[in-house]
């Protein structure tokens, strides 16, 4: 009797198991494992592969498992390393449902399996809305939205991805272990149309049922300068969709804006490419790398670009998301004939100044913006494709760049114009037949079809390479070598045979000047020094915001014409406008590590105090020393001698072990820069659009942004990870990289740079 009991309630037990929505807690204690109906639709989705194949970020093979190029695997193979993932995926679903407290039914747990094991663990560890909503017990087309944002191929949505996903929705909320998706089950993609995904970046998608009309759930995109007008059916006209219905079941909506002028913008794809890179390439929120990344773009990506900018000598494309370095994209060819004839006019239009009357040329670039006026800023009307003829009826120069005049109201950047009269080198047109050198850049240098980044990419050099250069161009200010027939290389990145090494080029000298423009006052007038670091940034002027211009590695020498201080930190000028952090420079002749004699070691008097963040310990004082350990956050010290290197303090812990002390809290002596109120409140002025935060950090929440010029008061710094933020209002932080402070008073500036760490 008590035998027939026992089975009897162990079979009750394995069909509440197995019942839809039936709770079964998930603890440390009693650990859940994938189902092998589970297991069976894992294989339906993933589908089966005997040789290894390339899944978009890896070599995948059989199941759907990790493997490498030219591996082969049998079923039984296949299945056993299917189960072994799992059980990864497992560990970290139980460990997530105790964390939380959590108790899922056998059907949510596999759908979450079945999630894991596709795109990885990553929601349970991070603050999104699907973490959200398992967490709090979401359900119907609260949790449907959630689970369809995990449905991208890099970063763009994935249709055959967000149709998994409805069916493992509906294994979770319903129980049906079925491969198809629910016919009341779909979603819809949001193409923010020239701005950037709401939520961070993460609302691009959502699903929903289609019983009834659905809310939009996704946040507004957001456009710098432009209002959002609503989700319409098209880029341009269509209609408004205030609701998800079956009318848009598997469509995509997009966003229309307002431009500041009032009018409805319009978004025209200026040219379509593909992203090419190792793994991932930023896009950032503006035109240049000053701005903040707001997000990735992966290898492979497909990108429409709806409008150009170059800054200094790179050229950026905006794209939906964000702007994104053309260098890392290859360029689809233009539906345009590229012919130009009878497209611009003649150009004849009484009254209009000629400076140069009918010169004719041929375009040398392909997607070459025709403007309304010169200047980048200017409407685009057109474009014109490599080997198009042009005339030129005038030329006028804006922020150093040449513009010619090709027809009323039509003007074409000179750089990618290439005029007959020329010599078959234009803008510099020396020949250099026999000069040799070597690739002295840090990773792979592009080799191009013509002089300039806007020609596509042909192959690429590595490091230490030897290069003949047959002949030079200057393009935008940037000097290029050709190597071979249609083969040209970025002088910058090449060191010449038989330079002078002294010129802060890796010796092309060359490429910066002799220093010696005048009204340029020389407190360091021919100091040569040597750099200590890899990829140290050159900059056009004194300081971190201003544009990189290049990078030198260490090893490299320098000729110092000049120094100044900006927010604390002593910047030299290495040619014309070619300055470098004096961080990173130790001068021939003078002791220390770093570009400072510092000052001599003091005993403190055994000095104590506590690490605040996690940080490296160097052999010596200064950050081109090299690693020997590191403290975490909260380890005390003992501060047996001090040394000021750059304009960074140093502490020595032991024998050959020091720290910067900007991350320590000295005992009785408050904080030693890493946080605490300033003396006085500091003024200073935002540098670009900028993030508002609740705390010190980018892990806090997004309160707000400033626009580029507005005028804060710090009134508290703080450290965080090397980067110094600050408050400007009750939970209101702000990050002072991006802020240029109106004064610097006796060292104690707070100017967003810290450390060593930040100019590197």
């Amino acid at each position: 009797m008590k035998a027939r009991m026992i089975s009897g309630l162990l079979a009750i037990a394995m069909l509440l198991s197995f019942l839809p929505g039936m709770a079964v807690k998930a603890s440390a204690d009693s650990t859940m494992t994938t189902s092998e109906s589970a297991v069976n639709l894992i294989k339906e989705y993933e589908g089966f592969s005997y040789t290894a194949y390339w899944d978009n970020t890896q070599w995948s093979i059989g199941y759907g498992t990790k493997s490498t190029q030219g591996a082969t695997i049998t079923i039984e193979e296949a299945h056993a390393a299917m189960l072994l993932e799992l059980q990864e995926v497992e560990n970290a679903l139980n460990e997530f449902a105790a964390k939380y407290g959590l108790y899922l039914s056998q059907n949510q747990f596999d759908a979450l399996a079945s999630l894991s094991y596709n795109c990885g663990t990553k929601w349970m560890t991070t603050s999104g809305r699907l973490r959200q909503a398992v967490t709090e017990g979401k359900t119907g087309n609260d949790f449907l939205f959630a689970i369809s944002l995990w449905a991208n191929i890099s970063s763009v949505p994935n249709a055959g991805l967000l149709k998994r996903r409805m069916s493992e929705a509906n294994l979770y909320l319903k129980g049906t272990y079925d491969k198809a998706m629910p016919s009341n089950y779909t979603y819809v993609i949001f193409n923010p149309n020239g701005g950037t995904p709401g939520h961070s970046g993460e609302d691009k998608m959502q699903g929903y049922c289609t019983d009834t009309a659905v809310n939009i759930m996704v946040e507004d995109p957001t456009r710098t300068g432009y209002t959002f007008r609503g989700w319409y059916t098209a880029a341009s006209g269509g209609q408004k969709v205030e609701s998800l219905t079956t009318a848009v079941a598997g469509k995509t909506l997009y966003a229309q804006w307002t431009a500041p002028d009032g009018t409805v913008a319009t978004e025209e794809v200026i040219a379509t490419g593909t992203v090419k890179c190792g793994t991932s390439v930023n896009i950032r929120s503006g035109a240049g790398t000053s701005y903040p990344s707001a997000g990735s773009a992966y290898n492979g990506d497909k990108v429409n670009i709806y409008e150009k900018k170059t800054v200094g000598t790179q050229v950026w494309g905006r794209i939906d998301g964000g702007w994104i370095c053309l260098d890392y994209v290859t360029l689809d060819s233009s539906p345009s004939d590229g012919s130009g004839s009878g497209l611009w006019g003649d150009g004849t239009s009484s009254g209009e100044s000629t400076t140069q009357t009918g010169k004719t040329g041929t375009v040398t670039g392909n997607g070459v913006n025709v403007r309304k006026a010169a200047g980048i800023s200017s409407t685009r009307v057109g474009s014109l494709n490599k080997g198009a003829k042009v005339t030129v009826y005038e030329q006028t120069t804006v922020g150093s760049t040449p513009w010619g005049r090709i027809g009323t109201n039509q003007w074409i950047c000179m750089n990618y114009v290439k005029l007959d009269s020329d010599s078959n080198s234009s803008n510099s047109g020396t020949s250099s037949t026999g000069n040799t050198g070597k690739v002295s850049s840090t990773t792979n240098l592009n080799v191009r079809s013509g002089a300039g980044t806007n020609y596509s990419r042909t192959g690429s050099l590595a490091p230490g390479t030897a290069v003949t250069i047959l002949e030079k161009k200057t393009v935008g200010g940037v000097e290029w070598g050709r190597i071979g027939t249609n083969r040209w290389i970025c002088l910058t990145y090449v060191t010449m045979d038989g330079s002078s090494n002294n010129s802060g080029s890796n010796g092309n000298s060359d490429l910066w000047g002799d220093g010696s423009s005048s009204g340029n006052s020389t407190t360091t007038t021919g100091k040569t020094g040597t750099v200590t670091g890899n990829g140290v940034n050159v900059r056009k002027a004194a300081g971190v915001n201003n544009a990189r211009v290049t990078y030198l590695n260490k090893g490299a020498k320098v000729t110092v014409y000049e120094q100044t201080t900006v927010g604390g930190v002593s910047w030299g000028r290495i040619g014309t406008d070619q300055w470098i952090c004096m961080t990173y420079v130790k001068l021939d002749g003078e002791s220390g590590s770093s570009g400072s004699t510092g000052s001599t070691g003091s005993t403190t008097g055994n000095q104590t105090g506590t690490v605040t963040t996690g940080l490296n310990v160097r052999s010596g004082a200064g950050t081109n020393f090299a690693k020997v350990g590191s403290l975490s956050s909260g380890d005390k010290v003992t501060i047996y001698e001090t040394k000021t290197v750059g304009t960074a303090k140093w502490g020595r812990i032991g024998t050959n072990r020091w720290i910067n002390l900007a991350y320590v809290n000295l005992d009785g002596t408050g904080s030693s820069g890493t946080s605490g109120t300033t003396a006085e409140p500091g003024k200073g002025t935002v540098t670009t659009t900028l993030n508002v935060r609740s705390g010190a950090g980018t892990g806090y929440t997004k309160v707000g942004t400033l626009a580029a010029g507005t005028a804060v008061t710090i009134t508290e710094t703080k450290n965080v990870s090397g980067v110094s933020w600050g408050k400007i209002g009750t939970d209101r932080w702000i990050c002072m990289t991006y802020v240029k402070m109106d004064s610097v008073s006796g060292g104690n500036s707070n100017t967003g740079s810290t450390g060593g760490s930040l100019w590197s």
